[in-house]
């Protein structure tokens, strides 16, 4: 099992445990998309709404548990804990990063 991560997608991980919507955001590029539970969302300002209406509002935790390199990115098997229904649940963070930013993240469960 690797555990290398780009430094952005450390970044992303990093902020999002602590609750930094600003911080998440600023992983992104300007013209980002994130899919995650039937949404999508687009640009800076729109991660952080996403990020502090899903993430933060549940106190979610995410430990990485197994980096998966694929062609058009990688793939963050991943524990996520908090104060939601089910925790802790696996999923995937499935990232394309684009000049040393995000410039994709699609989560799947």
């Amino acid at each position: 099992m690797s555990t290398e991560l780009p430094d952005v997608v450390r970044h992303f991980f990093d902020a999002a445990n602590r609750d930094d919507a600003a911080a998440v955001a600023r992983a992104f590029t300007t013209d980002a998309i994130v899919l995650d539970e039937g949404r999508e969302v687009t640009g800076h300002d729109a991660i952080a709404a996403w990020f502090r209406s899903s993430s933060a509002a549940v106190q979610a935790r995410i430990r990485v548990e197994e980096v998966l390199p694929r062609a058009t990115g990688l793939v963050v098997r991943s524990q996520v804990s908090g104060d939601f229904p089910g925790s802790p649940v696996r999923l995937d963070f499935c990232f394309t990063t684009r000049d040393g930013a995000i410039a994709r993240l699609e989560i799947k469960a």
